[in-house]
């Protein structure tokens, strides 16, 4: 039987096995990102430093290198090999993770940390790309939506993998080779080696897929100045930026939250580090998936009467609802009642950070597109990344230490979650405007519809 014009049948035999490896890295590279946040106590004990400190590699380091970063490797992406780009950085990362367990200075710890920031900002961008060349289009947002859940069970899976891992290593000096490394500094080694497997069989399994005309570039660069992409972003780029910042202060609470809860759980009630990890993990994965599979229900549901117009008021009443529980929960007597607490908060906190996504797809040009998913991740990077789990540890560092992480949390919660819900009520008339201007739907093979330019 004849093939269809456009039919890729090698990708679609390989595309779904490109995915799974894909996001496996994507968990792996979240494991070595996160896995410092297990070892507060023994990295502050070996080195004397402080909660500030550590929280300057959890947060800011990555958010500074890795979302401008990202932008670079993006260009990359769009240009080299990615299959090469990625087997590369994913070699940096582990590399850098691994020679973390060696570090003789906090010093040192800090500079292989930006290794690792700046070697994990491959991933995404050239995995999203590769993504739309593997996929025909009506395919293609299913395809990046497993991609991306990959990604939130690594962010809470982490904990839970990591705790397990530092449970295994327990208390006594770990041999490796003809070295016995502390516990803490084995933890890097045995986290890194997943992504050396990884990596063997991403060269192994996945070819370079051909490009498709669209992913050449968002916004080509030979469009008029007075294109209507262009006239789009000059005129809405403002308003965007806006319900940017609101959705990154919801998730700089999820961040912040989720970096310094293990710790809280050693120092308040006892938990062993790999414990903590474990239980953190199942309850915020468990929460924040559930969340995700509710949100575009609950999006789609407005939109189909017609009130597209009510994202970021929907993304403000998450913010609000999902405040209440969280904010219960540090006062709580017990760590199974914390743990519930949380999980109900997450539920309602985590997927905030979705709604700004949805309007970029309902309401942006589609070559317009790539531009406002630029500016939403570097300006998620250097507020949710950068400031949540900071101001945690300058609040607590400020009230005296490691007692007083529950009163670093409480001033994120309250303060980001103010700041959010202003912004989006600041935003909910213009954003209402801009979708009063955005015609029906031509049908076709085009369905973002047309945009005033004048």
């Amino acid at each position: 039987m004849g093939r269809g014009r456009g039919q890729r049948p090698w990708a679609a035999a390989g595309a779904p096995v490109v995915v799974l490896l894909l996001g496996l890295l994507y968990i792996v590279s979240y494991l070595d990102r996160l896995i410092l946040a297990l070892l507060v106590a023994p990295v502050r004990a070996e080195f004397g430093i402080s909660d500030t400190a550590i929280a300057l590699l959890v947060g800011p380091v990555f958010a500074l290198f890795g979302g401008v970063f990202a932008l670079p490797m993006g260009w990359l992406a769009d240009r080299v090999r990615r299959t090469r780009l990625i087997l590369a950085g994913v070699l940096c990362w582990t590399t850098a993770t691994i020679a973390t367990a060696f570090a003789p200075s906090f010093e040192t710890v800090a500079i292989l940390r930006v290794g690792v920031a700046v070697a994990e900002a491959v991933l995404f961008p050239a995995a999203i790309s590769m993504i739309a060349d593997l996929f025909p289009p009506d395919r293609r947002a299913a395809a990046t939506s497993v991609f991306v859940g990959f990604g939130v069970f690594g962010a809470f899976g982490a904990f839970m993998l990591g705790g397990v891992a530092v449970q295994l290593l327990g208390s006594e000096p770990v041999a490796i080779g003809s070295l016995f490394l502390a516990p803490w500094r084995a933890t890097f080694v045995v986290v890194a080696l997943p992504g050396l497997l990884l990596a063997a069989l991403f060269a192994a399994a996945v070819r370079e897929p051909p490009r498709t005309a669209s992913i050449r570039a968002a916004v080509p660069v030979d469009a008029a100045p007075t294109s209507p992409e262009r006239v789009f972003a000059r005129r809405n780029m403002p308003l965007f930026v806006l319900l940017f910042v609101a959705s990154a202060l919801g998730q700089a609470i999820v961040l912040g939250v989720s970096s310094w809860l293990p710790s809280l759980l050693v120092r308040d009630f006892g938990f062993e580090a790999g414990q903590a990890g474990i239980w953190f993990g199942l309850s915020g994965v468990t929460a924040a998936l559930a969340g995700l599979a509710a949100a575009p229900r609950i999006a789609g549901h407005f939109r189909s009467r017609g009130r597209m117009d009510a994202l970021p008021l929907i993304c403000a009443g998450a913010i609000a609802v999902g405040a209440v529980p969280l904010l219960a929960g540090f006062a709580a007597p017990s760590a199974p009642m914390l743990l519930l607490l949380l999980a109900a908060g997450y539920f309602f906190l985590v997927p905030s950070g979705t709604y700004a996504i949805f309007a970029i797809n309902w309401t942006v040009p589609s070559r317009a597109t790539g531009l406002f998913a630029a500016v939403y991740t570097l300006v998620n990077s250097l507020v949710a990344v950068g400031c949540g789990p900071m101001v945690v540890a300058m609040v607590s560092d400020r009230l005296g230490g490691g007692a007083n992480l529950s009163s670093g949390m409480v001033v994120l919660v309250v303060g980001a979650g103010t700041l959010s819900i202003l912004l989006l009520l600041a935003a909910l008339r213009p954003f209402s405007r801009l979708c009063e201007t955005i015609e029906r739907p031509v049908p076709g093979p085009s369905s973002r519809g047309q945009y005033e330019t004048e």
